[in-house]
């Protein structure tokens, strides 16, 4: 069995992806500063569901994006109310 939660770092790419969209969509930034493009399937033309679990190095580039891509959103200027 694999030591990587694969099944949930898909999904987690997913969800990061559809709130970056919706950051970019509602003219919050531009889609240019974000540092890893991403979809609802891939982050910096990485397509995660096509990974095969045993390849750490893929998964270890996946993860550092995905970090690279919150620490972008950590910085932006953004006032949420809810």
């Amino acid at each position: 069995r694999s030591a990587l939660p694969t099944s949930s770092l898909v999904s987690f790419v997913s969800l990061l992806s559809q709130l970056t969209s919706h950051i970019i969509f509602n003219g919050i930034v531009d889609q240019s500063t974000l540092p890893n493009p991403m979809s609802n399937h891939s982050i910096n033309n990485i397509d995660v569901t096509k990974i095969v679990e045993s390849d750490v190095a893929r998964w270890s580039c996946v993860v550092f994006c995905i970090a690279e891509n919150l620490r972008w959103l950590s910085k932006l200027p953004i006032d949420i109310h809810i």
